[in-house]
């Protein structure tokens, strides 16, 4: 006999909850408040999105700016920094191939034992 929070589906005969949908209904509004579409953002006219007065945003604007200037060098010619790393690294990738095919050399013509 089903409980009062049971019942029985007329056309398979299985026992259903009830329960089962209210918790879904109860998860899906949940989901959607937690979502990022629960409040639709301010239209750009409305002038309500707040602009930072800090030296780090200030900092920030000024990185973007010297990288969207059309001076004609790459991204990683920006900064000296960046092309210091950018030298480190392909020589350790060089340096990485070249310890490879050693090692697969050696590999393939071991010393002999006489």
């Amino acid at each position: 006999m089903p409980s009062s929070k049971e019942a029985i589906c007329p056309s398979t005969g299985f026992v259903t909850e009830t329960k089962r949908r209210t918790f879904t209904m109860f998860g899906r509004i949940f989901l959607r408040r937690l979502s990022s579409l629960a409040e639709p953002l301010p239209k750009a006219s409305q002038g309500q999105y707040p602009v930072p007065n800090s030296s780090r945003y200030r900092k920030l604007q000024e990185l973007q700016t010297r990288f969207c200037q059309d001076d004609g060098l790459l991204v990683w010619q920006k900064q000296p920094a960046d092309v210091t790393l950018y030298r480190i690294s392909c020589i350790l990738v060089v340096t990485g191939v070249v310890l490879t095919f050693d090692t697969l050399r050696r590999m393939a013509a071991p010393p002999k034992n006489e």
